[in-house]
């Protein structure tokens, strides 16, 4: 259901760039939405956003606010549910605000249909004097009477969705995540792809034959899934994860850690991106 407003005179970027709004609408269905993420200072992480839609969708934009003494963006794109938009750009000049548009030129050949999953795919730096906390990373319309946090449908018609914020963890030094010295006579590769969608593979060598557990972590340090417990031969051993949990449940997008640990006690982690 939404509920249908009269036509209002400021006009989206994207949508004023090829097609003339021709009304608008607050959605209580579509939504746009951030997952929670983390990393560590110095970290270099991937944050998407989300939407849910019941439309099909020829452009979106979203204005996102950020603490920019924790955080600098280095990029925005999109991902494989926009990849056929035409026009994309970033606004990254202004320091705590993350501005983004998608649209086509072609809208009701290459909109997105309704669906959900990631549209656009934010890289952003943990800056090194960034403390320990959780961030809020928050979609805010510039001002009140603007709507910089918006789809637009084959109609033409602007659709305000429903906003969910979302958070980013910098970590302190947990047992999870944390910078580990990798001990002699094994390592665990950084899996590939990275970030992924369907299916990753996650490598590790070992110099001698022994047991290991190797164990999926959200980015609350929970364990998620084990992949594999068992005896391993020396060498590289291979395991390719789809992104599922232990009971089968399908994953949210979000930052994963996966930890390698041998019989001896000996462990180490890595951290990889999943996206829908």
């Amino acid at each position: 259901m939404r509920i249908i407003l009269p036509v209002i005179t400021i006009i989206s970027v994207i949508t004023s760039c090829f097609l003339p709004v021709q009304g608008q609408e607050f959605s209580d269905i579509d939504t746009m939405s951030i997952p929670g993420a983390g990393g560590y200072p110095g970290d270099t992480i991937y944050v998407s956003v989300d939407l849910v839609n019941s439309i099909h969708v020829a452009g979106f934009q979203f204005r996102i606010t950020y603490d920019s003494a924790a955080f600098t963006p280095l990029e925005v794109n999109t991902t494989g549910r926009s990849a056929n938009f035409d026009l994309f750009g970033a606004n990254l000049n202004e320091p705590g605000v993350i501005g983004f548009f998608a649209t086509s030129m072609h809208p009701r050949t290459n909109a997105i249909p309704p669906g959900a999953g990631s549209v656009a795919l934010m890289t952003i730096l943990v800056r090194q004097s960034a403390l320990p906390d959780s961030y809020e990373l928050v979609f805010e319309d510039e001002e009140s009477d603007s709507y910089d946090n918006s789809l637009t449908d084959t109609n033409s018609t602007l659709i305000i969705p429903i906003l969910d914020h979302g958070q980013v963890e910098v970590y302190g030094q947990t047992e999870i995540g944390s910078v580990a010295i990798r001990p002699a006579g094994f390592d665990l590769a950084p899996n590939y792809p990275n970030p992924f969608n369907g299916e990753t593979v996650i490598s590790f060598t070992l110099e001698q034959p022994g047991h290991v557990d190797l164990d999926v972590y959200d980015f609350t340090g929970r364990k998620v899934a084990r992949l594999y417990s068992g005896p391993a031969n020396s060498g590289q051993n291979r395991v390719v994860w789809d992104g599922r949990s232990s009971s089968g449940k399908v994953l949210a997008s979000g930052v994963f850690f996966y930890r390698l640990k041998t019989g001896r006690g000996e462990s180490v982690t890595q951290k990889m991106v999943l996206l829908k």
